[in-house]
């Protein structure tokens, strides 16, 4: 997740997603599993971030995804 926000390895953050489109608010509690910093005078031409392990995910995460998953095309040879 791009981000600027400092978090370190091992910190729990709950994130909220809102569409404006679903009844219901998409939560996702997670746990940082890495960092990626960017020093200021680097910010305007790097992204830093942190990578997440979702650890719960809320019913209607599930159902956008399924969604996602029905509209994608397949996978072609060779991604991942």
């Amino acid at each position: 997740m791009q981000t600027s926000v400092a978090a370190k390895t091992g910190d729990e953050v709950e994130i909220m997603l809102s569409s404006g489109e679903q009844e219901a608010d998409i939560v996702l509690n997670a746990e940082v599993r890495w960092q990626r910093r960017v020093p200021l005078q680097l910010r305007s031409a790097l992204a830093g971030g942190i990578g997440l392990q979702i650890r719960y995910a809320s019913e209607s995460y599930y159902v956008l995804l399924a969604g996602a998953a029905k509209t994608s095309p397949p996978a072609g040879p060779g991604t991942v």
